[in-house]
């Protein structure tokens, strides 16, 4: 004969269908009334807890939309929303760009000097372009041919 494997999953990576579960399992015990098998348990307290539980998940939902309004209007503000660029007048960052423009005016050669103003300056330095060879004469003999003349 086969063994019979059961198991019975408790949704505990989600908040709402675990709160879904427990209202079913107080609905059902209070269906069955004095014939619940679960009355040796503290049904109110579950009940109490799940009805908290539920509050707060409505209140944290109401608050993450207004958490989530309140960042779109700080994004606006600092500029760096949707549609905004360094030309979106009246934005924090379009304050800095001006902010920086004007002291890299002002610091010509000298652009460490906006690191007191707590920008990142990044300096550094490049090699020259090689200079390109002379088409049809192999290297090295370019300056041969003009000796010669």
């Amino acid at each position: 004969m086969p063994k019979r494997n059961v198991r019975v999953d408790i949704p505990r990576k989600s908040p709402d269908k675990l709160i879904e579960l427990n209202e079913n399992i107080i609905e059902r015990h209070e269906e069955l009334g004095d014939d619940s098998p679960l009355e040796e348990l503290d049904m109110a307290g579950l009940k109490n807890n799940v009805q908290q539980a539920k509050e707060l998940r409505s209140q944290a939902r109401d608050f993450y939309a207004k958490a989530q309004a309140m960042n779109e209007e700080a994004r606006q503000l600092l500029g760096i929303d949707k549609g905004q660029s360094t030309f979106t007048e009246g934005t924090i960052y379009y304050m800095d760009t001006r902010i920086r423009d004007l002291l890299l005016f002002r610091f010509p050669g000298r652009e460490e000097q906006l690191s007191t103003y707590s920008f990142n300056v990044v300096v550094s330095m490049s090699k020259l372009p090689k200079r390109k060879k002379k088409a049809g004469l192999p290297a090295g003999k370019a300056g041969k041919k003009e000796e010669e003349k």
